[in-house]
C-alpha cells in the first residue's frame, strides 16, 4: 500500500524518473523515465516539467510532440505559425 501511495507523489515520481533516466539503481529506460516525468509535471512539479521539456527538446524517450505542443502554444499566446 505504501508504496502505491509514494509512486503517487509527484516528488517521487520526479525522483524516480530521474533514476530510469540515468539508470541509477535500475536498467536505464528513457521512455519509463520520460513517463514518470509527465506524471509527475502533470501535477505541477516544475523540475520535472522542466526535464520533460528537454526530453521533448531532445527527442529521448521515444517521445516527439513538437507538433502537438508548438499549435497549442501558438494559440494559447494568439500566434499561429506553421511549423
Amino acid at each position: 500500500m505504501f508504496v502505491l501511495w509514494w509512486l503517487q507523489d509527484p516528488e517521487a515520481q520526479y525522483i524516480l524518473g530521474m533514476c530510469y533516466e540515468s539508470g541509477y539503481g535500475v536498467e536505464e529506460n528513457p521512455c519509463r523515465a520520460a513517463d514518470l516525468y509527465a506524471k509527475s509535471a502533470d501535477s505541477g512539479h516544475p523540475d520535472a516539467t522542466y526535464s520533460l521539456a528537454i526530453f521533448h527538446r531532445d527527442g529521448f524517450g521515444g517521445i516527439d510532440l513538437r507538433f502537438l505542443l508548438y499549435p497549442h502554444a501558438s494559440k494559447r499566446f494568439g500566434r499561429l505559425k506553421s511549423i
